[in-house]
């Protein structure tokens, strides 16, 4: 990884949207999540986001830009949301994806239904408004 993850700016909004956008993520409610960003001597590479609520947590808008996928990066971003989740009393993070579920279950996530999600993800709106219906839900337990 070029550089640590780091608390996104304002000055960074733009570029996260460019980023999601053009990979299809959704951008509404960001405003509720922590953002970190990863940038090189490019520009941004890379943004995840993490909204907490009690003991349950979203991990959202994990993308790593094109040009730096395959390097460790993704993982790497995971590995921090889960520990700055688990610094503030986390201990069920999920997160919604279409298309990338094993990525994540390699990295100790594991599906779990939607009619078998607990009630507490109502309280996210991307969960509540923007889970696609071809979407998986994904867990991992973090230490308490």
């Amino acid at each position: 990884m070029t550089s640590p993850p780091i608390p996104a700016s304002v000055g960074h909004l733009p570029a996260i949207l460019q980023l999601l956008e053009s990979e299809g993520l959704p951008v509404q409610g960001l405003g509720r999540a922590t953002l970190w960003v990863v940038d090189d001597s490019r520009g941004l590479v890379a943004v995840v986001g993490l909204e907490a609520l009690g003991s349950v947590g979203l991990l959202r808008s994990l993308c790593v830009a094109p040009r730096r996928r395959g390097t460790g990066m993704g993982g790497t971003l995971i590995e921090h949301v889960a520990a700055a989740a688990e610094q503030r009393g986390v201990t069920d993070l999920f997160l919604l994806t279409t298309d990338r579920a094993r990525f994540f279950e390699r990295r100790g996530f594991t599906q779990v239904e939607l009619d078998q999600a607990p009630r507490e993800l109502d309280r996210f709106q991307e969960y509540r408004e923007q889970c696609p219906g071809d979407a998986a839900l994904l867990h991992r337990l973090l230490q308490p």
